[in-house]
């Protein structure tokens, strides 16, 4: 893993609470799907430097483990937690911003929405 995308994904791997209610086969898929989601983030952060990178992305990854913590907690009491997890996040909706380098590190807000 890259630099910054181990600073990224530090807190979701530390975070045991957000994988207490699944299987270990289940915490593997989900944070997997994290590890995808945010190594394709920060490469949409290469031209910029760290506090820039942390600025732009630093809040959505916050708003991505609080609604990891609700799929899990779904996912666990569903009839087929592995595939309500898959699904859900298949269907997360989420979004990650392309940063504009023209932005000052203090206003990731303008960033350009992508998928």
């Amino acid at each position: 893993m890259d630099d910054r995308l181990e600073k990224f994904m530090e807190p979701f791997l530390e975070d045991e609470t957000l994988t207490c209610d699944l299987t270990d086969a289940q915490a593997k898929v989900m944070l997997d799907w994290v590890q995808q989601q945010i190594g394709r983030a920060v490469e949409k952060t290469q031209d910029l430097d760290q506090d820039a990178a942390q600025a732009a992305l630093g809040t959505r990854f916050k708003r991505l483990r609080a609604r990891l913590h609700q799929i899990a907690k779904q996912s666990a009491s569903a009839e087929d937690p592995t595939t309500a997890l898959q699904q859900a996040l298949r269907w997360s909706g989420l979004r990650w911003p392309r940063p504009n380098p023209q932005q000052s590190a203090s206003t990731p807000a303008a960033a350009e929405e992508v998928q």
